[in-house]
C-alpha cells in the first residue's frame, strides 16, 4: 500500500536527522497506520518529538512541514482504515438442466439419474468495504457427476482446470504425460471427466456491493 511506503520513507527520513527518539516516533507512526483512529495523541506525540532540540526558524518549518505529512498520511490511513477490507462472498445454485414437465410444474420432486445435467451457478460478490483486484473462485467438480466440456463460463474471467486435485491449474485442453514400457514420456490430452477443479481468474477489479456470474455444467454419471 502507498501509505505505507510513505510512512517508512518519512521515517528513514527522520532517522537522519537530529530528531530525538526515532524509535518512538516509528511506533506511534505504526499506530497512525495500523489503527487510524487515535490520531490527536499520536501526532501530538511525534510533533513533541520531532521539534524536540529544534532552534533555528529553517529547522523548526522542516519539522512542521514533516508534521504535516505525518497528519495528512495519518488522516489518508484512517480513511482507508475505515472502508474495510474486501471480503468475497460465493452463494451457489444448482438446477437440473433437463426437467421433466411435471418436475417443471411441481406436481413431483426433481429427481437425478444418470445421464441429467446440472448447470451450478456461483455469484461472486465483493460485500466488504474496499476495491478488490482480480479475485479468484476455486470449485471442486463434485462427486457422482462429470464435468461437460467447455460449458463454463465467467463474465471478463480466465478459466482454468486441474486435472490433479487441485494441485496445478492449465487452460483447456489440459495436456500429461505418462511413461511408456520403454521409459519413453508420452502425452496426452486429458478428457472432461478428467477435470477435479474449476478456477476462474476475474480480470480487473471487483467494486463493493459488484457480482461476477460464474456457471458450468455436469452430466450425472
Amino acid at each position: 500500500m502507498k501509505v505505507s511506503i510513505y510512512i517508512v520513507s518519512l521515517i528513514e527520513t527522520l532517522k537522519h536527522t537530529q530528531l530525538g527518539n526515532s524509535a518512538t516516533l516509528k511506533q506511534n507512526l505504526s499506530l497512525i497506520l495500523g489503527m487510524g483512529g487515535i490520531l490527536n495523541i499520536t501526532i501530538f506525540t511525534a510533533s513533541r518529538i520531532i521539534l524536540h532540540g529544534m532552534k533555528t526558524r529553517r529547522e523548526l518549518q522542516m519539522k512542521r512541514t514533516l508534521i504535516t505529512t505525518i497528519l495528512l498520511l495519518s488522516m489518508l490511513s484512517s480513511a482507508i482504515w475505515a472502508q474495510g477490507p474486501p471480503l468475497l462472498v460465493i452463494e451457489l445454485d444448482e438446477e437440473k438442466v433437463n426437467l421433466s414437465e411435471d418436475e417443471r410444474s411441481g406436481d413431483t420432486a426433481t429427481m437425478y439419474f444418470p445421464g441429467d445435467t446440472i448447470r451450478y451457478t456461483l455469484t461472486a460478490s465483493n460485500e466488504g468495504g474496499s476495491l478488490m483486484t482480480q479475485p479468484e473462485v476455486l470449485d471442486p467438480i463434485p462427486a457422482g457427476v462429470t464435468y461437460i466440456s467447455g460449458s463454463a463460463t465467467g463474465e471478463n474471467s480466465n478459466i482454468i482446470f486441474s486435472i490433479d486435485s487441485g494441485v496445478s491449474f492449465h487452460n483447456w485442453p489440459v495436456s500429461y504425460t505418462v511413461r511408456n514400457t520403454n521409459g519413453q514420456e508420452i502425452v496426452h490430452q486429458a478428457s472432461a471427466d478428467m477435470i477435479t477443479h474449476v478456477k476462474w481468474q476475474i480480470q480487473g477489479n471487483l467494486a463493493v456491493g459488484e457480482t461476477r456470474l460464474l456457471q458450468f455444467l455436469v452430466e450425472v454419471n
